[in-house]
């Protein structure tokens, strides 16, 4: 049996960078040393018509589908839970306009690398802070009967997941889970450097990673690391913990850098959702991707 390079893998690779430089390159446009309240609400809510995670979803089902679980593809999204995309994203646009017109986010320009480097170092903070604090501890706590109902909004979906059941949570999780990042890492260089601001790039990244790893394309790049992302694989543990409604609480285990656990965790993907996703380079070429 010959070999065949995985088109699906290699598809999302490609399309999913090129996604993303697009829309960082508008938001820096616009934005760029010159970060305003009004501007950024105007900027955010001209590219939100677009719904850049709604047309990637469905690119997706279109261009790699037999990719994808069957239960992902048949879903119908209902008009509640577009409307709670709605408001979660009114909140978010309100709470970014203050946090940018009180100094608390900036989108400046040095450098490439002293800019890239800021970025990158509080998007990882970000994550790390939310996944070791919120995500490890309260997340299996929102999970106990007696709490559940802070969460159980999110857990209405299952094997059905999509990247926009991202919005469909209550408030007060959504803080706990999401909002939480930029907080978290303001406080702790307040303690250390004395610094208040984060770059709002590095949040937007940290939304793009809290979206993402609900997608149906299961090859999805998350953190536009090609090293980690290699590794790595939030997405298969993500909707494994909204399958299974238990166990994978954090967003970012690092679970997946032991080769065994990422086999363990794919089969257990492909057993419940009826998929075969492999992400070898090379795939038999007989073997449904």
């Amino acid at each position: 049996m010959g070999k065949k390079l995985n088109y699906p893998l290699l598809i999302t690779f490609f399309f999913d960078y090129l996604f993303k430089i697009i829309e960082t390159s508008i938001y820096t446009y616009f934005l760029v040393n010159n970060l305003n309240w009004f501007g950024l609400l105007v900027t955010m809510f001209t590219l939100g018509l677009f719904n850049m995670p709604f047309i990637r979803e469905n690119f997706y089902c279109y261009v790699i589908k037999d990719s994808i679980a069957k239960q992902k593809l048949d879903y119908k999204n209902t008009w509640e839970e577009y409307k709670g995309i709605l408001n979660v994203w009114i909140e978010y646009y309100i709470g970014m306009a203050i946090g940018t017109y009180v100094g608390f986010f900036h989108w400046n320009y040095t450098t490439f690398w002293e800019t890239y480097l800021e970025i990158t170092l509080q998007y990882w903070a970000m994550i790390i802070l939310k996944d070791y604090t919120s995500l490890k501890f309260l997340h299996p706590w929102m999970h106990k009967p007696e709490n559940y109902w802070i969460h159980s909004s999110h857990h209405k979906v299952h094997h059905e997941l999509n990247v926009l059941h991202t919005y469909r949570i209550d408030k007060i999780d959504v803080f706990l889970e999401n909002a939480i990042g930029p907080v978290l890492l303001v406080i702790l260089q307040y303690l250390i450097f004395g610094k208040k601001t984060v770059h709002l790039l590095a949040f937007f990244f940290v939304g793009h990673h809290d979206a993402v790893i609900h997608s149906v394309n299961p090859y999805t790049i998350v953190h536009f690391n090609p090293i980690i992302d290699f590794y790595f694989k939030p997405n298969i543990e993500h909707n494994l913990h909204h399958i299974t409604q238990e166990d994978y609480y954090m967003f970012n285990s690092w679970n997946h850098f032991d080769s065994k656990v990422l086999e363990a965790d794919v089969a257990k993907y492909n057993e419940l959702l009826g998929t075969n996703i492999s992400f070898d380079l090379f795939i038999d070429d007989k073997k449904v991707e």
